[in-house]
């Protein structure tokens, strides 16, 4: 695996720690972001939530950027408009946001899942397939600063006049999108 290499023994351990927590097969099944090019940090982002008061804190005094800082180990951060943004939205779904309520207590309701894609398999959808509706697929989003994240949907419908599929986003937003255009993957039925 091309992150391998960019995982120390403390980082893999923890990844190990969290998706035993979350009920992962492995650290190989958690979503994994990549942050200016690595794979995220989720030791350092981690301690540094916790060190700063906590997700509400955080969030509360918009204290991202400062998260981001420690992430990025000393690189140049200008530029990166949408980090802040970017970094929560890790944070909560790479099940650290879970992790951090149930240590202290307030974890969600046992019956919120904190990835209804967990454990599933995706392929890539080929550009001229018509999914069904209710299809579970994943949309990679590329963001201008050469970062992506993966985001979970479910198929609505098909036009076949415009050749776009309409999906709704797990967040509830909704759009049409050409999987010729974009970068979409499929769960495997099954799953």
């Amino acid at each position: 695996r091309r992150s391998a290499k960019y995982l120390d023994d403390v980082e893999r351990d923890f990844r190990d720690d969290l998706a035993h927590f979350l009920k992962f097969r492995s650290r190989h099944d958690l979503y994994s972001p990549i942050f200016l090019g690595v794979p995220l940090p989720f030791r350092k982002v981690f301690k540094k939530v916790r060190a700063l008061g906590g997700y509400a804190k955080v969030c509360e005094q918009k204290l991202w950027m400062r998260v981001c800082r420690e992430a990025a180990g000393g690189k140049d951060l200008s530029g990166q408009t949408s980090a802040s943004f970017a970094m929560r939205k890790n944070y909560e779904k790479t099940g650290m946001l879970e992790w951090e309520r149930h240590l202290d207590g307030t974890s969600l309701p046992q019956d919120r899942a904190p990835d209804p894609d967990a454990g599933k398999t995706f392929e890539p959808v080929p550009p001229h397939v018509v999914l069904p509706p209710g299809k579970r697929v994943r949309v990679l989003w590329m963001e201008p600063n050469g970062e992506s994240a993966w985001y979970g949907a479910n198929v609505k419908s098909h036009d076949s006049v415009t050749k776009k599929h309409h999906i709704a986003y797990d967040d509830g937003t909704e759009e049409s999108i050409d999987f010729g255009e974009e970068k979409v993957e499929a769960a495997v039925d099954g799953d």
